[in-house]
């Protein structure tokens, strides 16, 4: 599974350079190399030569022409494929299982297809590796509760001089943040883990903080929020040729072609039949991220390709643990050991099937969605 999904990642990352921004990026790589200084004007557009800048993406640009000055175009392609597969990496160890390795091969692929279009060799493709790695570190923090949760700190700081969706990262901690205060408040049996919400107080506060750290200060910080008002109103985006991919995908839906939409479709119902075949089990984490990519996703269509890399380790994690916990009891559990092999496609059907549908016949011993604090339900998860 692994050599396939590495071999359509590779196939995926080696694609011809076909965005415009590429160039203007290379162009002020080149500009900061020569200069030493990050520009605060626009040196380029004759209409607006001089106007204020906030070069958010400073860092990602002066490694891309370095890069080109090693090895050319070349060079460039080559390294926008080895972060796809890194990017496989970090989200195929979310979740799984040998066992149900088809799980995760099957959220990798359709992740891979339908952000195909977006990974190109633009600062937004380091923003889904950051991304993945920020959900990594959490995914590990559920389990163990450790201090390497701070590893946050220096993914954001190095975010926040690579690209805007920086700020991304910041709202996964405050989701986080507030799933853990509402699971002690409303979340029956949950007690309360003062040391884990100080964590992760402190770990939110802190990416929020070290966005101040970029050349531009606050400027930069607040550059995400300048960005929304620079876009202007859902017709105008849809009109504007330049601004179409931040149309709303129930506008921009009539100029997708028919494979896009399916795959969409797919996807969609992939994460969302895994949310809803685990709710018993569900983290409330799990259900707020969903539910806000899931909404920029439907803001904007290019934020479809953010969508997929944020739910599909999600998706990946949620189907694992109902494969994990079936409603079959014991004797059951024990006679199918030996047929397993024979019958392993059906079980598996049948036990998402029966997840769906009667999860009160999930047996007493399988269900960690309200016994114990938060690290033991997660670790209860997964047969380590």
């Amino acid at each position: 599974m692994w050599v396939s999904l590495f071999s359509l990642a590779g196939v995926t990352g080696l694609q011809t350079i076909r965005t415009f921004d590429y160039w203007w990026h290379l162009k002020t790589g080149q500009l900061i190399a020569a200069t030493g200084v990050i520009p605060k004007a626009d040196p380029y557009s004759f209409s607006a030569e001089g106007a204020r800048w906030i070069d958010i993406h400073w860092l990602f640009q002066l490694g891309l022409h370095g890069l080109y000055q090693f090895g050319g175009h070349a060079a460039v392609v080559g390294v926008k494929a080895g972060l796809l597969l890194l990017l496989v990496v970090i989200i195929g160890r979310i979740g799984v299982r040998r066992e149900h390795a088809f799980v995760t091969g099957a959220g990798l692929l359709l992740m891979l297809v339908l952000g195909s279009d977006r990974f190109m060799p633009r600062p937004e493709l380091i923003s889904f590796v950051l991304l993945a790695a920020v959900l990594a570190l959490f995914h590990r923090f559920d389990r163990r509760s450790d201090i390497l949760i701070y590893a946050v700190i220096p993914v954001q700081l190095l975010w926040v001089n690579v690209h805007g969706l920086f700020a991304v990262g910041i709202a996964v901690c405050g989701i986080y943040l507030a799933a853990e205060i509402i699971d002690v408040m409303f979340r029956e049996n949950h007690h309360m883990d003062v040391r884990r919400i100080r964590r992760l107080t402190a770990v939110t506060m802190l990416a929020a903080l070290v966005s101040l750290a970029n050349p531009n200060g606050l400027d930069g910080a607040l550059y995400p929020f300048e960005q929304l008002s620079m876009i202007g109103t859902p017709d105008q985006r849809s009109a504007n040729p330049q601004t179409r991919e931040l149309a709303a995908i129930s506008i921009y839906w009539f100029r997708m072609n028919g494979p896009v939409k399916v795959l969409l479709v797919a996807f969609s119902l992939f994460s969302f039949v895994a949310l809803v075949a685990n709710r018993r089990r569900l983290q409330t984490s799990d259900a707020f991220l969903w539910l806000a990519f899931a909404l920029l996703a439907l803001a904007a269509h290019r934020n479809v390709a953010l969508y997929a890399v944020a739910t599909t380790p999600i998706a990946i994690w949620e189907l694992a643990c109902v494969f994990r916990f079936t409603p079959l009891d014991a004797a059951t559990a024990g006679r199918d050991h030996g047929g397993a092999r024979g019958r392993g496609g059906c079980d598996r059907c049948g036990r998402l099937a029966r997840s769906l549908f009667w999860p009160d016949g999930v047996a007493e011993g399988d269900r960690h969605g309200g016994d114990g604090d938060h690290a033991a339900r997660r670790r209860n998860a997964v047969d380590r």
